[in-house]
């Protein structure tokens, strides 16, 4: 996304529910480069469940 849909998401959401979003499923449906930047932007790199990825590779649910 843009700055301007990163200040959409804090201001309807809040930083805390964001937070909270990230901890909880965040690591399962964003991609490493986009956690890692909610995780700068949001000074949660002490935070040990984003240690692992699980989606080290994208592969469709199925093949083609």
């Amino acid at each position: 996304g843009t700055l301007k849909a990163v200040h959409w998401a804090l201001k309807t959401y809040g930083e805390e529910r964001v937070k909270a979003s990230l901890k909880g499923r965040g690591r399962k449906l964003l991609s490493a480069k986009t956690l890692n930047f909610w995780k700068l932007l949001l000074n949660l790199d002490d935070e040990g469940c984003f240690n692992t990825f699980s989606l080290k590779t994208r592969n469709p649910f199925w093949s083609y």
